[in-house]
């Protein structure tokens, strides 16, 4: 008994940590992910960023191989991985759309209104 008291606990706690934010991916889509509002539009740019360069050095933009590399990419950046993650499907399709000739300012300002 004392140790589901114990157990509830913790999961409260965790959910009372873990507030649900909106961010603008696009002009009318936005993703709720678990992190404080004052942190995510830095994370959102500096996301970008880090999925920008993946791109970049990404021999295949495939689907299903960039995928993973941009998620492996997100699980190095901590904190701001959730919103990270919310980012990599949008960042594929614009990786099959241009490939190589995407630019960071059209990807994290135009396409992914990520940096303002």
């Amino acid at each position: 008994m004392l140790f589901k008291l114990c157990l509830l606990t913790v999961l409260a706690a965790i959910a009372c940590a873990a507030p649900s934010t909106k961010i603008q991916i696009k002009d009318n889509v936005y993703v709720t992910v678990n992190v404080p509002a004052e942190k995510a539009a830095d994370w959102e740019c500096k996301a970008c960023g880090v999925l920008y360069e993946v791109v970049m050095v990404a021999e295949d933009v495939a689907s299903a191989p960039l995928t993973s590399a941009l998620e492996t990419a997100c699980a190095a950046l901590g904190p701001a991985a959730p919103v990270c993650v919310a980012l990599v499907p949008f960042v594929v399709g614009a990786a099959e759309t241009y490939g190589h000739k995407l630019t960071k300012n059209q990807l994290c300002k135009e396409i992914i209104k990520a940096c303002k």
